[in-house]
């Protein structure tokens, strides 16, 4: 029996986070080259920053943060996760992010599905930071 989007979704997030979790770099390949990465930080005067990065420019920046990451470790965990089937086949992930070093939780939300080769990537990504400082 075929496996759903929904299934094909959460096998591509327990690899996410087991890769995660070991700072392997074969995370990367989880990320389509053309994902779109998005970082939304909630700034202490209430205003937004919002980063995007198109998913190319953010594997090269992973890789280059990954050596300091592997020195200053942090444990992630996730609760709360979702998975919503959409109707071109992809799935939202939707869920709560939590960094062990900063005590924090942040909301995550992604979108995954088959790229044109049909392999299952990441399509999209957002967290949202709130910074206190």
């Amino acid at each position: 029996m075929a496996s759903t989007s929904v299934d094909q979704a959460e096998q591509l997030f327990e690899r996410y986070t087991a890769l995660e979790q070991a700072y392997d770099p074969a995370i990367l390949e989880l990320y389509a080259d053309d994902a779109m990465v998005t970082r939304v930080q909630l700034l202490p005067d209430g205003t937004r920053k919002v980063n995007q990065l198109e998913g190319r420019w953010y594997k090269d920046l992973v890789r280059q943060m990954l050596p300091r990451a592997k020195v200053e470790p942090d444990t992630i965990s996730y609760s709360q996760m979702s998975f919503t089937g959409l109707e071109d086949g992809r799935v939202e992930v939707r869920g709560m992010r939590h960094s062990a070093r900063q005590d924090r939780y942040q909301p995550i939300q992604m979108v995954v599905g088959p790229t044109a080769t049909g392999e299952w990537r990441i399509l999209e990504e957002r967290v949202v930071v709130v910074r206190e400082e």
